[in-house]
């Protein structure tokens, strides 16, 4: 499965707002053909997003709902909701395994790892060199068989990929080498090898929900996290992180991953627009 999102779509959706981008390709040629057969009833989706509306993830999401419309050509309707009305990024995952609440949404692969322990290894710290090495391995088909294993494990199909911004650490004093990362209190995502990696490095580095990281720091919990640029805007981290070293400590691909393929029938009307398979 390459990173296809909509069949015929070759599109380079836009940088965030604060310098994100965001990459999402298809295969060759016409509008996909819909199998005979396929019911024209309305199609309603429900997706999910932690952020506002403006945040560079959010507008990801409007530009997906906007061309799968485009290319389905039947009824359907999407309903967003922002803010993280319908909880975080763990939750909307464990909704669309469950097949209930969220069909589509964007989700760091570390908080797949209830259902798939290789799913991190998509965003692990330090995995990629720069922006050129994160879409040379997106290009080929490195991680497929990580893909084929959150299918299998947590029945969530992969569309495609969004991210390429980088991780920085946001620190409440200044981090100018290696030694001061000692004993440094630092928040991370609930997948082992986020914490395995940081201790390596020989920080001290704690599980915390994403929307509980700006309170953490301001009280001493923690003295640190580490987000990309479009996250530290949206949360305001910079507040009680003032200090961002620039690390960075990861070129994060997030997964765009919609429990839209339930039902047979829906199976077969949805999946041709959503992949390369015909």
């Amino acid at each position: 499965m390459k990173k296809s999102v909509v069949k015929g779509l070759l599109a380079l959706l836009f940088l965030g707002l604060v310098g994100g981008m965001f990459l999402w390709s298809g295969g060759k040629g016409g509008n996909p053909l819909i199998p005979n057969g396929t019911s024209s009833k309305l199609i309603v989706l429900k997706g999910a997003s932690q952020f506002d509306e403006d945040h560079a993830f959010s507008r990801t999401i409007r530009k997906f709902e906007e061309l799968v419309k485009d290319y389905y050509g039947k009824p359907i309707q999407f309903d967003l909701y922002l803010n993280s009305e319908l909880g975080l990024e763990k939750d909307y995952f464990a909704y669309m395994s469950q097949g209930i609440s969220v069909d589509y949404a964007i989700v760091s692969p570390s908080h797949m790892s209830t259902f798939s322990k290789a799913a991190p290894l998509m965003d692990m710290p330090f995995l990629f060199r720069d922006l050129e090495h994160w879409n040379k391995v997106l290009d080929g088909d490195a991680l497929q068989p990580l893909v084929d294993d959150v299918l299998e494990k947590a029945d969530v199909m992969l569309i495609g990929y969004a991210g390429g911004g980088t991780r920085n650490l946001i620190v409440n004093k200044p981090i100018r080498d290696m030694k001061e990362l000692k004993g440094l209190d630092i928040r991370v995502m609930g997948a082992p090898i986020q914490t395995l990696i940081f201790q390596a490095i020989h920080a001290s580095p704690s599980v915390i929900s994403y929307s509980e990281v700006y309170n953490a720091i301001q009280t001493g919990v923690i003295d640190a996290a580490e987000n990309e640029a479009a996250g530290i805007r949206q949360m305001k981290f910079y507040e009680v992180g003032p200090e961002i070293s620039l690390t960075p400590s990861a070129v994060k691909p997030s997964g765009g991953y919609p429990k839209i393929f339930r039902t047979p029938s829906l199976r077969r009307g949805m999946k041709p627009v959503l992949s390369d398979e015909k």
